[in-house]
């Protein structure tokens, strides 16, 4: 029904069985790891039947706040036998590649996961380690960097951003020197993937 955001929030910390995102995940066989079956299509329909249906009951025109539903196919065979034959993540990637999938089912689940769950994430990348860091999305920098630690967000003064395809290109150092950088404020909203470095007091 047409809630207020206040509203919402108690609603989500009630933790409704009713209230909660479905997520369906169709076991295909090898042959349509890569665009679904007859049988994936159903579930797919309905779906969509399901995301698009208002129930009995609700008055035209008045928003209605619907449990969202998602679905993906995957050939559990197909990977497994992947995970078998090939010993690298690269040889792996490339069989697959060749059968027609372009990610594999938990890249997949992960993704959509996020998606219902209305999460992303950001990474800081130190000489040591790698920490990914699970924010909802549409959060500013501060907050974001509060979710480290208070004191970074209380002593905010910017945050660097390296996007993920120029990290990889490029390393940190090597992203500096060819401006792949951006100097960004306290409002500066994060997006899923950005690589994050935080400047504080």
């Amino acid at each position: 029904f047409d809630w207020t955001p206040e509203q919402m929030l108690e609603l989500e910390a009630a933790q409704l069985i009713t209230a909660k995102h479905i997520a369906y995940v169709c076991n295909v066989d090898e042959a349509s790891g890569g665009s679904g079956n007859d049988l994936s299509r159903k579930v797919t329909d309905f779906v969509h039947q399901q995301n698009t249906t208002v129930p009995p009951g609700v008055p035209t025109g008045l928003k209605y706040r619907r449990t969202q539903r998602k679905v993906v196919f995957a050939s559990a065979s197909l990977e497994a036998e992947a995970a078998v034959c090939f010993e690298s993540p690269e040889s792996r990637a490339e069989f697959l590649k060749e059968m027609n999938l372009q990610e594999t089912s938990l890249q997949k689940i992960v993704k959509m996961s996020g998606e219902l769950l209305n999460q992303q994430h950001f990474y800081t990348i130190g000489p040591k380690e790698a920490h990914a860091w699970t924010i909802p999305k549409g959060i500013a920098a501060v907050e974001a960097a509060g979710k480290i630690h208070s004191d970074i967000a209380k002593g905010f003064i910017c945050v660097e951003i390296i996007k993920p395809d120029d990290y990889i290109k490029y390393g940190e150092a090597e992203a500096k020197n060819n401006g792949k950088i951006a100097v960004e404020g306290k409002n500066y909203i994060i997006q899923d993937g950005d690589i994050c470095l935080f400047r504080f007091n």
